[in-house]
């Protein structure tokens, strides 16, 4: 419909345009073509325009909440340590393959093993606090049946948040 429209157009009169696919494959994320987002997504990543941390997150998310496919989500957080995060100290994709593996119940060493390196390197600046990084040990925990860690666990992190619903 529209959104293909709109594409060709903006392909045709601004070919250079950095951030444009980017942005299309947002469209087409939010208006359920998620095909056509995540070729963008992929696309905008193979190219030469700036990449942050949103350009990996999009298709992480679009991996893990629309396509529920944990395996694309994970190789998708793994990507962006490689070649985004690692550098930039940004441990926020081993939160990701954490939450990954607490949410489907898949690759629990995998997930204990990135959920330890985000909590061992938090800092005041990252992206996810310290009591949600504890929330998904504690659930990886859980769906390995090691309910007494996962308690400990979830103690602490309402010792940091006592708040903290989900904990």
């Amino acid at each position: 419909g529209q959104v293909e429209e709109l594409w060709d157009f903006a392909q045709k009169e601004f070919p250079n345009e950095e951030g444009m696919t980017f942005l299309f494959a947002q469209a087409y994320e939010a208006t359920g073509f998620y095909k056509k987002a995540e070729e963008l997504y992929l696309k905008h990543l193979k190219s030469d325009d700036y990449k942050a941390y949103y350009a990996y997150s999009r298709p992480f998310y679009l991996y893990y909440s629309h396509k529920k496919d944990p395996i694309k989500a994970i190789k998708m957080a793994k990507r962006a340590n490689k070649e985004f995060a690692d550098n930039e100290k940004d441990y926020s994709f081993y939160y990701h393959i954490a939450q990954v593996c607490a949410k489907f119940n898949t690759k629990s060493y995998l997930g204990r093993k990135s959920i330890n390196k985000y909590i061992d390197n938090h800092s005041a600046s990252a992206r996810f606090p310290l009591e949600k990084a504890y929330y998904q040990k504690a659930k990886i925990y859980t769906n390995t049946r090691r309910d007494y860690e996962a308690k400990q666990l979830l103690k602490k992190a309402l010792e940091l948040n006592s708040e903290y619903k989900a904990a």
